[in-house]
């Protein structure tokens, strides 16, 4: 993307882990890098997330992708998307965190790293991603810490091997990405239907509202009361507020039936029925 560019954390005295004064382990094992993505345009949650990567101890591993703001907007976030795991393919990483910079983890380091790592574990070794948080449309248990899932919300994942290789080789909307029509036409209309994806359960981050889009109506705004149907509200509901957490519990709730119908449904998005392919292209 035109005027982008990566930039690791600025070192920091008062932080112990810049210093050297504290040291702390991989977050994950065989994690080769970790990537946070943040317009140009909204240096204050570039300052959000570094704050809460100097708490974590994560500093000295975050490099920020800085684009700038684009016109459509799904494609500019598929584009950053791509432009991270295309850098990581050709540092020859095989294993990432990919993080938006909206992101709030809600465990600390300890506990982080010891559900990713159980989760890591009980992974099949075929799998894409694994997400730290996410928005379950339908998910059902490979273990009792891990869910299989088809999900919205890009904020938080691994992403391993195949899922970089796709990443980077997968244009925009391109007529070969599995878009799920009832997800949209972002990045995580096309992540839903690719093949194991996975996450970690009960999730461990979160996105949080910073404020700055006039499009995401706060749920319990007293001037909005009346309109029941507004997606605005809605939208806030399950990307920013408890909705997650609700979307996380009623796919559990339902996984027996997910299990039978996810591999089937993930199918269908990628080889729709002959004749109707607006899931597939839109």
């Amino acid at each position: 993307m035109e005027h982008a560019y990566f930039e690791p954390l600025p070192r920091e005295e008062w932080c112990d882990y810049c210093a050297g004064r504290r040291h702390v382990a991989t977050l994950a094992p065989n994690l080769t890098a970790i990537y946070c993505i943040s317009l140009q345009e909204q240096p204050h949650r570039t300052a959000k997330a570094a704050t809460q990567f100097h708490a974590l101890g994560l500093c000295r591993d975050v490099l920020f992708y800085r684009p700038v703001r684009g016109c459509d907007t799904d494609r500019a976030i598929w584009d950053s998307h791509r432009a991270v795991a295309a850098d990581a393919v050709a540092k020859g990483f095989a294993r990432i965190l990919v993080l938006e910079d909206d992101v709030l983890f809600t465990r600390p380091r300890e506990t982080l790293m010891r559900r990713i790592t159980a989760a890591l574990c009980a992974l099949p070794p075929t799998w894409w991603g694994l997400y730290l948080g996410h928005v379950p449309i339908q998910a059902y248990f490979l273990r009792p810490n891990l869910l299989r899932v088809r999900s919205g919300c890009t904020h938080a994942y691994i992403a391993n091997a195949p899922l970089l290789a796709w990443l980077a080789s997968t244009a925009p909307m391109s007529p070969q990405a599995p878009m799920w029509h009832w997800i949209g036409r972002s990045i995580d209309a096309a992540m839903s239907s690719l093949p194991e994806m996975y996450a970690v359960f009960p999730m461990i981050a979160v996105q949080r509202y910073l404020g700055e889009s006039g499009g995401d109506t706060r749920f319990h705004d007293q001037r909005r009361q009346g309109i029941f149907l507004d997606i605005g509200r809605w939208r806030y509901f399950f990307i920013y507020g408890p909705g997650t957490r609700f979307a996380e519990a009623v796919a559990v709730l339902f996984s027996p039936v997910h299990r039978l119908t996810l591999e089937w449904a993930r199918r269908r998005v990628k080889h729709p029925p002959h004749g109707d392919r607006r899931d597939a292209l839109y």
